[in-house]
């Protein structure tokens, strides 16, 4: 992801998130994440969902297996899953993250399409359970096009 792009999707995110936590927004299944802070062995229980990093590094943990996610890679989380999270951020470069919610209906549907490419997939998927995918210039558009929208209720009707 471009320098530039990078910086104006952390200034968004910023600008949405008023303080540290989690941030709702206009849309149900959109949430915004900020961390001031490092924290270290935060039990939390992902839903299915797409978790992208703006800024900053997280680690999720479930048993032998870490998982990171950061603004080079995001995160699939394609069932409910308890992990042991680690964020790395500080009050001048928080952690600022997205969380897509993913309706578990379409993500059956989506798997019943695959069909054993799915299975054969999900046997060679190291680490699992989450599912890493490349952050690019070709994600990065359509996130800083949600953003823009997340801020006006009006725009996020929309979608």
């Amino acid at each position: 992801m471009h320098m530039e792009l990078s910086e104006k999707l952390a200034n968004t995110i910023e600008d949405l998130t008023a303080a540290e936590g989690y941030a709702d927004t206009f849309l149900d299944a959109v949430s915004l994440f900020r961390a001031e802070k490092q924290y270290k062995h935060i039990p939390l229980v992902y839903d299915q969902s797409i978790c992208i990093s703006i800024q900053g590094k997280k680690f999720a943990r479930l048993n032998d297996k870490t998982l990171v996610y950061d603004p080079s890679r995001f995160l699939v989380v394609p069932t409910i899953i308890p992990f042991d999270c680690e964020t790395e951020s500080s009050l001048e470069e928080p952690f600022l993250g997205i969380n897509i919610a993913i309706d578990y209906y379409v993500v059956q549907e989506i798997m019943s399409e695959l069909g054993e490419e799915f299975s054969n997939a999900s046997e060679t998927m190291n680490p699992q359970p989450g599912i890493y995918l490349e952050s690019t210039d070709g994600i990065a558009d359509p996130v800083s096009r949600l953003l823009e929208c997340l801020k006006t209720k009006g725009d996020s009707a929309i979608l």
